[in-house]
């Protein structure tokens, strides 16, 4: 089959790695996959590429796709895509209203990932082209694919067509994330953490969905219970260059127990490092920072975010948006029992990933979806 995705960018987001997980397989597995980019992006160019991924930079300006058309013709009419594949809102709008344009025709599937259209989160233009697609909805898209529970119940609220609608949670190769075989102290010694000492950790970015401000509060109380515990906070934008965070981490005297570690390569051995995993974000589609720590028997708790209630399956990993201190409670929980009861809660998120989301079963799904909406077209 030739498929041509159609994403905003290559950023380090989560869309963008489920999508070259999604990719790699698809080719892997033998068909034709061409990843289309509409802004300039890059930071996973070379990761795709590496992979033997095939992408393309349309560079749209903003607000004026004029230019890009021709480029998107031609693209499109090289290639004959048997199907479409649009990731998140921009690349749904772009889609649906230049496709009709171009003399190759081939089903078009949007890809939503959010789970929350609250505007303390989401931009106004954000919201303002989700508020479009959901008129868009019932005509131009041959199918909707979403990557929650949540997410689809959210947008069917807000009147996205439920025609041809189907969720796919996202997959991991669980041959590659899996608990290290190397011992967890050694590998808390790699990250400058004393071998004893429990090891708190998120993975994620500095952005306002992703509410850092609690994990930073849930830090701080936690450590008032157990001050020999230490964190680790990896990815964009968290690190020593972050002035606002490192004067919010010493704010709460917490500058000698957090490492901030920008972003890494390698988190299969950072997650296994970690005795508790925590997710304190406002807003989350199907957060993969859960599935990769589950995937590496990490225990982990949440804050009641898209899809982790789901994920999780326990009540008392879940707080509320924003509960610094509910969330601190539930990780105290985790870090005061015996090590091989945290073990056991490990295996159990494990065998949940296995039995639910495999990089194969996603793939599965999402081929099976298409050859339903090219058999209808």
């Amino acid at each position: 089959m030739k498929i041509l995705h159609v994403i905003t960018g290559l950023g380090g987001g989560g869309a963008e790695r489920v999508l070259m997980r999604l990719a790699d397989a698809q080719r892997r597995q033998g068909h034709d996959v061409i990843v289309l980019t509409l802004n300039s992006e890059r930071a996973l160019e070379t990761e795709f590429r590496a992979l033997g991924i095939p992408v393309e930079f349309l560079n749209v300006a903003r607000g004026f796709w004029g230019p890009s058309l021709f480029r998107f013709k031609k693209i499109v009419e090289e290639f004959c895509p048997e199907i479409i594949q649009s990731w998140m809102y921009h690349a749904d709008l772009f889609c649906s209203v230049l496709l009709p344009l171009i003399s190759h025709k081939a089903p078009l599937v949007w890809n939503v990932r959010l789970s929350s259209l609250d505007p303390r989160t989401n931009k106004a233009s954000t919201l303002a082209i989700r508020g479009l697609l959901a008129t868009i909805s019932r005509n131009a898209p041959k199918g909707i694919i979403y990557c929650a529970e949540s997410a689809l119940k959210v947008h069917e609220h807000f009147s996205y067509s439920n025609r041809n609608s189907v969720v796919i949670p996202n997959g991991l190769d669980v041959q590659v994330w899996k608990k290290s075989s190397e011992d967890k102290t050694l590998l808390k010694e790699k990250l400058g953490v004393p071998a004893e000492a429990p090891l708190v950790g998120i993975v994620g970015r500095y952005h306002i969905q992703k509410d850092i401000g609690t994990f930073v509060a849930a830090a701080a109380a936690i450590h008032a219970e157990v001050p020999a515990v230490n964190f680790v906070m990896i990815g964009k934008g968290l690190d020593d260059a972050n002035a606002e965070l490192r004067s919010m981490i010493f704010a709460h005297g917490l500058q000698d127990s957090i490492r901030l570690l920008g972003p890494r390569s390698g988190l299969p051995d950072i997650y296994s490092a970690m005795d508790l995993h925590m997710l304190s974000s406002a807003d989350e589609g199907f957060p993969n920072v859960i599935l990769e720590s589950m995937a590496c028997e990490t225990p982990c708790v949440s804050t009641n975010v898209g899809d982790a209630p789901l994920m999780l399956e326990d009540a008392a990993l879940i707080s509320s948006v924003g509960d610094g201190a509910a969330l601190a409670v539930h990780a105290l929980k985790i870090l005061r029992m015996p090590e091989q009861e945290r073990a056991t809660i490990g295996r159990h998120l494990r065998e949940k990933v296995l039995e639910r989301y495999s990089l194969e079963t996603m793939l599965d799904r999402y081929m099976s979806f298409y050859s339903e909406r090219i058999k209808n077209e």
